[in-house]
């Protein structure tokens, strides 16, 4: 994921099933975000809180404010963790990189 600091920064998950790609109904989750930073968790997502879930389509909406990407701006080693924690499953990794205007 890239992001600007000092804007705020939105995209779209979509949890499908690989072999078909349909979408999977994640019902019954609790889903949470984190974003580390310098060995930190700085930020957490859930539903309602920086995350807008559709739980039947398996569609997953991650938003950071101005602030949150502000804060992110210039830390070491910055990456996220999307997670199921009722299913106990990690469905996106990855690392969060400063854009550069």
């Amino acid at each position: 994921m890239r992001f600007r600091p000092g804007d705020a920064m939105d995209c779209r998950v979509l949890y499908e099933e690989k072999s078909t790609s349909e979408s999977v109904d994640i019902t019954g989750e609790i889903v949470v975000m984190t974003i580390i930073a310098d060995h930190v968790d700085d930020i957490v997502l859930t539903d309602g809180d920086g995350l807008t879930i559709d739980y039947a389509e398996g569609h997953i909406d991650v938003y950071l404010t101005a602030a949150q990407t502000t804060l992110l701006n210039n830390r070491k080693n910055r990456h996220y963790e999307l997670r199921l924690t009722v299913s106990d499953k990690t469905i996106l990794t990855g690392r969060m990189e400063e854009e550069l205007s």
